[in-house]
């Protein structure tokens, strides 16, 4: 089994694909103070242009988690 890498902040870097993204970028929205594309792609060393699919299309589809964006900022 591959030893699972992390990033400067201490965040596992899943391959595309992987489902562990997903609960990576459902932790930092939940977990951030302000959730934005930037901060959640910042912490998470994910690319900040697919974010929106991800937090808003991906996670509610393949976790079941309700997800929205008011402004700039999402939220679960």
């Amino acid at each position: 089994m591959a030893e699972t890498k992390y990033n400067a902040n201490g965040v596992p870097q899943y391959p595309k694909g992987h489902a562990g993204r997903l609960f990576v970028v459902a932790a930092a929205v939940s977990s951030l103070e302000r959730p934005t594309a930037s901060s959640v792609a910042a912490l998470t060393g994910l690319n900040k242009g697919n974010m929106d699919k991800t937090v808003l299309l991906d996670i509610p589809s393949q976790l079941g988690v309700k997800t929205a964006k008011v402004g700039a900022v999402y939220q679960i």
